[in-house]
């Protein structure tokens, strides 16, 4: 809840919640229906046994750090 009021505060369209350990079924019942991305341990390791971008720009794209 304290990422989507930042989120609406920033004037950002969408956000997302990266953790290495799990997501409750209760948040993710919350952030249903909003543009909040929800990536758990499980998904953060499928990701990263992906295969890389094929350059840099592409990691990079639409990421913003806030507050700076």
């Amino acid at each position: 809840r304290d990422l989507y009021g930042t989120m609406i505060h920033a004037g950002a369209v969408r956000s997302y919640l990266i953790t290495t350990g799990r997501i409750s079924r209760e948040a993710r019942e919350w952030a249903a229906g909003k543009s909040i991305g929800l990536i758990d341990g499980a998904r953060l390791a499928e990701l990263a046994r992906a295969e890389p971008p094929r350059d840099e720009a592409d990691v990079h794209a639409g990421v913003s750090i806030w507050p700076e």
